[in-house]
């Protein structure tokens, strides 16, 4: 087990996890809740922050498109987008 901690923080201290990752970890500390809650719950306001972001600065950006037909959390461009939102 020790093993597939230190592989597993290898992993995510060289993958450049983002916001989300940023403010759960010491949400996680001050809350005592769990680590997946906190992502999962900070997750989709983190996404809408970063679009907003991206729309204002690179409103012809490709991924803008990826998300609004729900391609980039799906992988099938036929699905709308999980939220209900189009940016």
């Amino acid at each position: 087990m020790s093993l597939a901690s230190l592989f597993g923080g290898m992993a995510l201290a060289n993958s450049a996890l983002g916001a989300v990752h940023g403010f759960a970890g010491p949400l996680g500390g001050m809350l005592h809740a769990p680590h997946g809650a906190i992502c999962a719950k900070l997750l989709p306001l983190v996404m809408d922050a970063n679009l907003k972001a991206m729309n204002s600065r690179e409103p012809d950006h490709p991924a803008l498109a990826r998300y609004a037909n729900g391609q980039i959390l799906t992988g099938d461009k036929m699905q709308p987008h999980p939220m209900g939102v189009q940016w």
